[in-house]
């Protein structure tokens, strides 16, 4: 299935401050993960994420917005607005030297030697982690919905994806802190890292169209 990115790319006037993308972002605890984890990545069921939003309280829609507050914590709307919508933003970017890839087929794996990261794309997702999705998922390259669907999957792994699709926001942030950590009250990110408080993740959040439980 090829799903769109259109819902990712809008950029809320006001709603991101500026981020740098410093991260080990999503050096996730890819030892945890177990095939009781998984989600079928070759079945629409795994993100049929392609209608636009709809009405409030949509569990569809609540993704979409999580997934948006994600990228903007991790990205930040100047480099999203710099980018390829945030997709193709490597490790150590900045607004004033955007550091960027144009190859989807593969995860780059570019080493950011001086912050020990090969971070990349819209939720920083690195190269080990990637290599432990593509056998989650079944999905092989790295494009822009096959990001949302990796994402997602980090997402399912620590059991948060029911909480977000009841609006249980600050449920989900908190089981999500290891994976991302530029989520409110996250420790471990590299020098440079910082987080984002609640109100600003339910601002972005909000401003998607993600409900509220």
């Amino acid at each position: 299935m090829t799903m769109s990115a259109a819902p990712f790319l809008l950029l809320v006037a006001g709603a991101a401050g500026l981020l740098y993308v410093t991260s080990s972002q999503a050096e996730q605890d890819v030892a945890s993960f177990t095939a009781s984890d998984v989600i079928d990545g070759t079945a629409g069921d795994l993100l049929d994420m392609t209608a636009s939003y709809g009405v409030t309280g949509d569990p569809n829609q609540n993704r979409q917005a999580f997934l948006y507050a994600i990228k903007m914590s991790e990205v930040g709307a100047a480099l999203t607005a710099l980018s390829d919508n945030g997709y193709n933003v490597l490790v150590g970017s900045t607004p004033a030297n955007p550091l960027l890839f144009s190859d989807y087929s593969t995860h780059p794996n570019v080493y950011n030697a001086a912050l020990n990261s090969t971070a990349a794309g819209a939720y920083q997702i690195n190269h080990p982690t990637w290599l432990t999705l593509v056998n989650q998922t079944g999905l092989t390259d790295f494009s822009p919905s096959t990001q949302d669907a990796m994402a997602l999957q980090l997402i399912a792994n620590k059991g948060a994806l029911s909480d977000i699709d009841a609006g249980n926001v600050n449920a989900a942030m908190l089981k999500l802190q290891p994976v991302w950590r530029s989520l409110p009250g996250a420790v471990g990110g590299v020098s440079g890292q910082r987080n984002n408080s609640a109100a600003q993740w339910l601002a972005w959040y909000q401003s998607a169209g993600g409900a509220l439980a």
